[in-house]
């Protein structure tokens, strides 16, 4: 049995096996699944208690992320800030994307996923975001590999990710971009978080992920915004309308409607308007008040309840 570095002066040994024999130095210490443990073969007793701290000979190591992510071309990040703004400004909704990264062509794609967003609707009728799910593509041998998301707080600030985004994140290391301030600023601001081991790491500056930013762009597809389910809630908590249609349909990332690459004409003047009266049959703007039942009648009028 041998530890792993006899330059030690309190040797280490691994625990790889079950029936390992105990090693004969007075002290030393054992890595097993359970943890690090301090051991003794004293003159009356043998021991194995959980050790109190690492062993000071060792020495530091820092976590590190080294990102080798490739760059959002800045045409999809721009298309991603209209698609955002156009949700926020007609919704008060959040919207997600899916960053993809096609291995034949090598070139990054945004996937659209098929996403239900919260808002809370106050009975004065003013509406906040609250937040937005959505499914993960089957990802197919072959296919596009998901490599991270971006969604936005509409006009919230882009801060450190909150408690739903890190749960939703643990198990999915990648990229993670969060675009705020999206109706009041030009550009928005964005924050980005690298995941991996349930540990993120900080992305400072973006643009070491992004290939640039201009000005957001207004020729969003339509399939896009048909992707995205507007859930109204009441004061009380009571869901109010659901907009557009929702199902559970089994999808490969490359599949999926609204995908989307940096190959399209970069002719920022050819634009695709979206028609607002689309627009307003996916969510129908906010409910008006109804008008009242029984007036105050004007000074010398009786009204017809009181006659």
């Amino acid at each position: 049995m041998e530890p792993v570095d006899r330059n030690l002066v309190t040797p280490i040994y691994v625990k790889a096996d079950p029936d390992m024999p105990w090693p004969q130095d007075s002290v030393f210490y054992l890595v097993s699944n359970g943890g690090m443990f301090l051991c003794r073969n004293h003159q009356f007793f043998r021991s194995c208690a959980p050790a109190p701290c690492w062993p000071r000979e060792l020495a530091r190591q820092e976590a590190f992320m080294n990102l080798k992510f490739p760059k959002i071309p800045q045409r999809l990040l721009e298309l991603t800030v209209g698609f955002f703004d156009q949700v926020a400004a007609e919704h008060r909704a959040e919207a997600v994307l899916l960053l993809a990264w096609d291995p034949a062509d090598q070139r990054v794609h945004l996937v659209v996923p098929k996403q239900r967003s919260t808002v809370h609707q106050s009975w004065l009728g003013n509406r906040y975001p609250i937040g937005v799910h959505y499914d993960l593509p089957t990802r197919r041998k072959g296919e596009w590999l998901l490599y991270g998301s971006i969604h936005s707080h509409v006009d919230g600030p882009a801060t450190a990710a909150s408690y739903t985004d890190r749960s939703d994140e643990e198990h999915r290391p990648g990229l993670h971009v969060i675009v705020g301030r999206v109706l009041s600023r030009e550009p928005p601001e964005f924050h980005c978080e690298a995941t991996v081991d349930g540990v993120r790491f900080r992305v400072n500056p973006p643009d070491r992920v992004f290939e640039g930013y201009g000005r957001r762009r207004t020729n969003v597809p339509r399939a896009w915004l048909e992707q995205v389910e507007i859930d109204l809630r009441s004061f009380y908590g009571k869901k109010q309308r659901k907009d557009c249609s929702y199902d559970d349909e089994d999808r490969s990332a490359a599949s999926y409607a609204g995908a989307y690459d940096d190959s399209e004409d970069d002719d920022r003047s050819k634009t695709d308007p979206v028609d607002a009266a689309a627009l307003g049959g996916l969510c129908g703007g906010p409910p008006q008040l109804p008008a009242p039942q029984d007036p105050t009648p004007a000074p010398g009028e009786r009204s017809e309840k009181n006659r």
